[in-house]
């Protein structure tokens, strides 16, 4: 459709500057008509008769039968009605005639375009009577033969014009019949991505949500389990503390999963009447940081946004999703450290840096930007895994990463961005 639209308003552009043309081509050949052949001589009757001279009035027909063409587009009976008096007011006046009546064959021609086919053969109709009542005119100049190229070229001009409208009406079907299947296709597609998307969402709800759900009641459980002892000290020995804090961490990290999972089922199958959970934003990593200090890994977070400047959700998502890739890497692999994550926005970016101090064993595909386990890589470790799926929804969002050693010894995760996108759709 849009490229439909688009002609039209090429075309109406290029309209004047060709209507400026048409109505050149018919000045100059009618005032070829009326200066170049006024010494001419016709006999009639065996009576000499000679062209009106060229004169102002003359003139002034030869404009009033060019200029209603610039109109001709807006209103074309109109701009046909003035040519034609203009023009039968020339030829009763006796000035030479054009070879042949160019100007209305313009205006006949844009008539027959734009207007219906039963109008368009009453003023055909009406057209070859006025050459006709011409020709019988006593003061008209036309011969026999003009005559009969007159009312050919008015049938010419119909013919041509009713061609037109019946391609432009052919092709107008024809884009009526592509727009009506592409949207057919688009929701047959729709359809099609809507019950593998309610598909998806039943496998997660019954069965990652039940596993992690029980997860998150049998620590629940085992944490009220152990109890203190009756001197005071748990029941668990010395790793009292230790066992009681793992466990906290476990169920606080398993409810935060049940509630995940619970955006990502609404995302992909929202409830009726029901608004969404939404992704997850920048306003969640102090959440985010809290859990993973409770888990034993310190963190300090600096996030620096323009107060009244929204970010993209789809940027803050990435974001948010980046930080939790990296620190739940930095928790199973980076040893006793500590982390800093920084987010700064810029103008146009968002950086994002994550860096940890220790010296743990990572995933493959750290330290080079672009390079990585593929998605396929179904043996890759768990990190690895993890800096692909950050390597795709950065380049979903047009930015870029890098992944590896840092020069002052550590690991760091550095993302940058992009804040103007054209779209926002990325699955959380």
């Amino acid at each position: 459709m849009g490229a439909v639209v688009r002609a039209r308003v090429a075309r109406a552009r290029q309209g004047p500057a060709g209507d400026l043309l048409i109505v050149a081509a018919v000045t100059a050949v009618m005032l070829d008509s009326l200066v170049a052949r006024a010494s001419l001589v016709r006999e009639d009757d065996d009576q000499e008769f000679r062209f009106a001279s060229p004169d102002l009035v003359g003139l002034l027909l030869v404009v009033a039968c060019a200029v209603p063409l610039l109109w001709r587009r807006r209103a074309p009976l109109v701009a046909l009605l003035v040519t034609c008096l203009g023009f039968a007011a020339y030829q009763n006046l006796g000035y030479a005639p054009p070879p042949v009546p160019l100007a209305a064959l313009v205006a006949l021609y844009t008539v027959s375009v734009q207007l219906e086919l039963a109008t368009s053969i009453a003023v055909t109709g009406s057209l070859i009577c006025g050459v006709l009542a011409l020709a019988l005119t006593h003061q008209s100049p036309l011969t026999d033969d003009e005559f009969l190229v007159y009312v050919i070229s008015v049938v010419g001009a119909w013919v041509l014009g009713s061609a037109v409208q019946l391609s432009r009406a052919r092709l107008a079907l024809a884009v009526e019949r592509a727009e009506q299947t592409s949207m057919e296709q688009d929701l047959a597609t729709a359809a099609a991505l809507h019950r593998d998307r309610a598909r998806i969402a039943r496998e997660l709800h019954d069965v990652v949500a039940h596993h992690v759900g029980v997860i998150v009641t049998q620590a629940g459980a085992t944490l009220r389990a152990v109890r203190p002892a009756s001197d005071g000290r748990d029941v668990a020995t010395d790793g009292d503390g230790a066992v009681r804090a793992a466990l906290v961490s476990i169920e606080s990290a398993g409810r935060e999963a049940m509630v995940e999972m619970r955006r990502m089922l609404e995302v992909l199958e929202p409830a009726p009447g029901t608004p969404g959970v939404g992704p997850p934003r920048l306003g969640g990593l102090a959440a985010l940081v809290a859990r993973t200090e409770q888990a034993g890994l310190p963190v300090e977070l600096r996030v620096r946004v323009s107060p009244g400047v929204p970010l993209p959700p789809a940027v803050e998502l990435t974001a948010y999703r980046i930080v939790q890739e990296a620190l739940t890497n930095a928790l199973r692999h980076a040893g006793p450290t500590s982390v800093e994550v920084d987010v700064d926005q810029g103008r146009d970016v968002l950086t994002v840096r994550v860096r940890d101090r220790g010296g743990g064993i990572r995933g493959t595909g750290d330290g080079v930007r672009g390079r990585g386990v593929g998605p396929g890589d179904g043996g890759a470790p768990a990190a690895a895994r993890g800096i692909v799926g950050m390597r795709h929804r950065v380049a979903a969002m047009r930015g870029s990463l890098t992944v590896g050693p840092h020069p002052d010894g550590g690991f760091e995760v550095l993302a940058e961005l992009p804040l103007a996108r054209p779209s926002e759709g990325i699955a959380s």
